[in-house]
């Protein structure tokens, strides 16, 4: 009988302490905001304490001041809800006061009071990073990113890498570890040791009759342009292909990118000397430094990205300036810092060639808000370029994978 007590008054006291419990641990009051005192009598017989109305009364009110904690820690996000509950905040609704992106009203600054006018950090810190808008891709690539219509958008969309990739101007690389998946007996795991990076080749491919010496990446807008495509479709060895790449994509991608990409014309303006003359001391000087604001302008012009060098000029890189060899020399890694460095590896997503990020992008001054640091960091940059505004380019988000 003693034996069976003490089950009933373990169980009282759980019905009572422990009203609320989910499956993760984390503690939850039931639905009511006010302690039962039915529960609170059997917590107590549980306990052993006698029912005075001043044992009660101080049970009560503690428990219930844990209660209104609780609940206002869940108000404030800080209390972590059940994996099996679905939290839905429906469409983006409020716009950035300082940058016009696309917000969610829960995504607001934490030291913002006024909740009907709210601000936000994630996107321009409050106002801080000005940048200037993208400009709305060209009308052919506009079509394949956002027609519904099967065909040729189908095609692009399902192959976006791979038709990215026959028209970048880079490749990346990194030190893979091979030996990480001979153990055996396990998924195959890729793991890149350090971090990966862009490298860029020279002009023209060296003088071989081999596959290997085949023109690829930035060797494709100079060498033996009356059979690009054919060469771009050569080029193209990815194992990911979902469909066969498609030649009329491949061929309206080029002349899109021949008209509107300032990158391009800079190498097509080195194809062009080539062809006039047969000068073999010729060298492209891709510029790492802009003298216009990057909070205003971030589509230059050729003269401004590269140079040709001709002749037998002496000298290393100078600054983040990369000087394209001729032939027959190595890779070259192209610094993060490079203005051109996403353009020129993404050539798809920045269509006309656009400046990226640069360390002498300045921060706006804003009232109440100096701090130490003056200039744009790489993920404020970023954060910045990858929110939905009206009116501006959504390639970045409409390009999937």
């Amino acid at each position: 009988m003693k034996k069976k007590q003490i089950v009933h008054a373990n169980q009282s006291n759980k019905r009572a302490r422990l009203v609320w419990r989910k499956q993760n641990g984390d503690i939850e009051f039931a639905s009511s905001t006010t302690v039962d005192e039915q529960a609170l009598e059997e917590s107590n017989f549980a306990r052993g304490s006698t029912n005075t109305d001043l044992t009660r009364r101080k049970e009560i009110s503690r428990l219930n001041r844990a209660n209104r904690k609780l609940q206002l820690m869940k108000k404030r996000g800080k209390c972590q809800s059940s994996p099996s509950e679905v939290s839905n905040f429906g469409k983006p609704t409020c716009l950035c006061p300082f940058c016009n992106a696309i917000m969610w009203h829960q995504e607001r600054s934490k030291n913002n009071t006024n909740i009907s006018r709210p601000t936000f950090g994630l996107c321009c810190k409050e106002g801080k990073v000005k940048l200037p808008p993208l400009k709305k891709p060209p009308a052919y690539l506009q079509q394949l990113l956002m027609s519904d219509e099967k065909g040729e958008s189908s095609n692009y969309r399902d192959n976006i890498r791979n038709y990215n990739s026959i028209f970048a101007f880079t490749s990346m690389a990194g030190q893979v570890d091979y030996e990480i998946n001979k153990r055996g007996g396990a998924p195959y795991v890729f793991r890149l040791n350090g971090q990966n990076y862009h490298q860029i080749g020279t002009l023209l491919p060296k003088d071989s009759g081999d596959n290997s010496c085949r023109p690829k990446f930035a060797q494709l807008y100079i060498y033996d342009t009356e059979n690009e495509v054919k060469n771009r479709m050569q080029a193209s060895t990815s194992k990911e292909k979902k469909t066969q790449l498609d030649e009329g994509i491949v061929s309206r991608l080029l002349e899109m990118l021949d008209e509107n990409n300032e990158l391009v014309k800079s190498f097509r303006m080195a194809r062009d000397r080539y062809q006039e003359s047969d000068l073999e001391n010729v060298r492209l000087r891709l510029i790492g430094k802009r003298s216009n604001d990057g909070r205003q302008y971030n589509l230059p012009t050729a003269s401004e990205i590269a140079a040709l060098i001709i002749g037998e000029e002496t000298g290393e890189n100078v600054g983040r300036d990369i000087i394209v060899e001729n032939k027959d020399k190595q890779l070259q890694r192209i610094s993060e810092l490079h203005p051109s460095f996403m353009s020129m590896q993404y050539p798809l997503l920045f269509p006309y060639g656009e400046d990226g990020f640069r360390p002498e992008i300045k921060l706006e001054k804003t009232k109440g808000g100096e701090g130490k640091r003056n200039h744009v960091t790489m993920m404020q940059y970023y954060a910045y370029r990858i929110q939905q505004r009206l009116n501006q380019s959504v390639v970045l988000q409409t390009s999937g994978k």
